[in-house]
């Protein structure tokens, strides 16, 4: 891992404040065009320190104020989070992107519930990649459903905990757990 240098450091400090100035005006830039935005709808903050890493991750919602733009003159995202070339659809429970992200949550957390029902050690790849998937899905998030969606996602970590600790009893009731609140939320929601 690749220390940050003060240069690097200097920029992201450069970047943030810049957002904050834009949001002050009501507006987000996206790749090279500022759209106007409404109050947050949800707003998300996690840091963590893991080993000799800090972690910190925003999350944000905002409605587009106004007329929403158009498929042609919608802003394309920034390089990073976008392959070049494609532009960003909108964000919402039923765009392709959280669609995506849906399924690789659920096709994940089935294998993973197999290999607990089996008692077989969890990869960390596999635990990481659910804990970011779940985190990433926030962007989707309806505030009808949130605290839901956070309670689920906190016995997810819980039972990925147990699994790791080799907890198997605890890591499967708390999958069962998960599987009753999704069930719940899918016929109340869905």
């Amino acid at each position: 891992m690749t220390k940050a240098t003060p240069l690097q450091l200097a920029k992201l400090a450069q970047d943030l404040r810049a957002l904050a100035d834009d949001l002050e005006k009501g507006k987000l830039r996206i790749g090279n065009s500022l759209i106007e935005v409404g109050a947050p709808v949800f707003l998300k903050t996690k840091s963590e320190f893991k080993g000799d890493s800090a972690y910190f991750a925003l999350s944000v919602k905002m409605m587009v104020a106004g007329p929403s733009p158009s498929p042609m003159d919608r802003p394309t995202a920034s390089p990073s989070s976008v392959p070049a070339g494609k532009t960003e659809k909108p964000r919402g429970q039923g765009s392709s992107e959280g669609k995506r992200v849906k399924k690789e949550i659920s096709r994940l957390w089935k294998s993973l519930c197999r290999q607990i029902e089996a008692a077989e050690p969890i990869s960390a790849g596999d635990g990481s990649t659910m804990t970011r998937l779940c985190e990433e899905f926030n962007l989707f998030g309806e505030p009808e459903w949130r605290e839901e969606w956070d309670a689920c996602c906190g016995a997810v970590g819980k039972c990925l905990a147990a699994a790791s600790d080799g907890r198997w009893q605890e890591a499967k009731s708390l999958a069962s757990e998960v599987n009753r609140r999704t069930r719940e939320c899918h016929r109340q929601y869905k």
